[in-house]
């Protein structure tokens, strides 16, 4: 679990304790709008921590079938003739020397 995630949760919770406590305590006026922006932004955060998790995951299939391309070149830096591969199922390419 990534420390962002977790401080996040903590985050929400605390807002969230925050109002019941408020509630708890007998609100009324301006303390009101308190227990709202507490409720709100703690529910925020929550439902923030929990779909940041579902939807920064690694690709699936990521290191899946590689195809060659059919492309070749000279790369600049090493002087090696190099092959293009793509991955159909991420669109995903990579470069491999080609070994003589």
């Amino acid at each position: 679990m990534s420390p962002l995630r977790i401080l996040l949760g903590t985050y929400g919770v605390a807002c969230l304790a925050g109002a019941a406590y408020l509630l708890w305590r007998g609100v009324s006026g301006w303390t009101s709008l308190a227990v709202a922006y507490l409720v709100f932004n703690g529910a925020l955060i929550m439902m923030a921590a929990v779909l940041r998790s579902r939807r920064y995951k690694a690709k699936a299939g990521a290191d899946g079938p590689w195809q060659p391309t059919g492309e070749k070149f000279v790369d600049d830096t090493s002087g090696q003739l190099v092959e293009v591969y793509v991955n159909p199922t991420t669109g995903d390419r990579k470069y491999e020397p080609i070994r003589r």
